[in-house]
């Protein structure tokens, strides 16, 4: 199972492996005797590790508090009971029932939880600091052949420019006392538009991105009893 910890984001859950090249491998999730599609709604771009949106899907929406039991069902049995639809494994869930006792007063339980999370830096990428964008020296030709040249702000001389079109990092090494025109250029908005700044690598990786993780969990239940029987 893996969720990939979004506000509202998708949750996978694989039993049987991969069972299907351009299907779905999700379980089918039964809650209380009614199959649910967990199918993957987001577009294909995310699906396969690029950019675009995750829609999420039913399996996140399940409140763990609500949960009474679950049981997992793989092969025959599953196909046996739910059709073609159970071919990658059955989820099945139970959830809590409210109920009466008579002579029982009226009560309320409430509980309250709080974790925190972290990433371990160690298992994070590391990402080179050295070398800026590009894929080698195919670009102005000149004495720097790693970086485009052209006249970027139309004052007649030939600018060192970012070759904006990469997207790898395999370019100009870097060195502060060149001045290149680069991203933060192109915007109005920047304080650096139309301008050159150093050549020199991000401050911030990834990495930085990342805080202290805080995950509150409230439940309020409700029990009371009926009539008082003799």
């Amino acid at each position: 199972m893996k969720s990939n910890g979004n506000m509202g984001g998708s949750t996978n859950v694989v039993i049987r492996g991969a069972t299907s090249f351009i299907g779905t491998n999700q379980a089918l999730f039964v809650i209380d005797g009614v199959p649910i599609n967990n199918a993957n709604t987001n577009n294909s771009g995310q699906r396969s590790g690029r950019s675009g949106y995750d829609y999420g899907n039913f399996a996140a929406d399940i409140n763990p508090a609500d949960i009474e039991s679950i049981s997992v069902l793989k092969g025959a049995a599953a196909t046996a009971l739910y059709g073609s639809r159970a071919a990658r494994g059955v989820i099945m869930i139970t959830t809590k029932k409210g109920s009466m006792t008579p002579g029982k007063a009226v009560g309320v339980e409430i509980n309250s939880s709080v974790s925190f999370g972290t990433y371990d830096k160690s298992t994070f990428p590391t990402f080179q600091n050295e070398y800026g964008a590009g894929y080698g020296p195919y670009y102005s030709g000149g004495d720097y052949p790693f970086l485009a040249e052209y006249d970027f702000n139309g004052d007649g001389n030939q600018d060192l420019v970012v070759p904006f079109t990469e997207d790898a990092s395999f370019g100009q090494k870097f060195d502060p006392n060149l001045m290149v025109f680069q991203s933060a250029s192109l915007y109005p908005e920047s304080p650096f538009y139309n301008q050159k700044t150093p050549w020199v690598g991000a401050k911030n990786d990834p990495g930085t991105f990342f805080q202290t993780g805080v995950t509150w969990n409230n439940n309020v239940v409700v029990s009371g009893g009926g009539d008082k029987t003799t």
